[in-house]
């Protein structure tokens, strides 16, 4: 299997250690690159919270949206 993604995001410090991220992003999962279909691509966005727990370590709460449903996620620390 392979796959393709984007993401872009825009993280802003709002006030002390609170801030709050704005995402859009899509996904493709496809055996080879021939059988490629840009209709099978999963767009996603959403929007979160961030609690800076201390220096260069999040709490974190998003809402995100797809195709199929949205769904919340917490979670301790950023993928980057």
């Amino acid at each position: 299997e392979n796959i393709v993604e984007a993401q872009v995001e825009l993280r802003q410090k709002v006030w002390r250690r609170n801030g709050i991220v704005v995402w859009a992003g899509a996904g493709n999962i496809f055996r080879d690159f021939g059988s490629f279909d840009i209709g099978q691509t999963l767009p996603n966005f959403g929007v979160g919270y961030r609690w800076e727990f201390k220096k260069k370590m999040n709490i974190r709460l998003d809402l995100g949206f797809g195709r199929n449903g949205s769904g919340i996620i917490f979670n301790i620390n950023e993928a980057f």
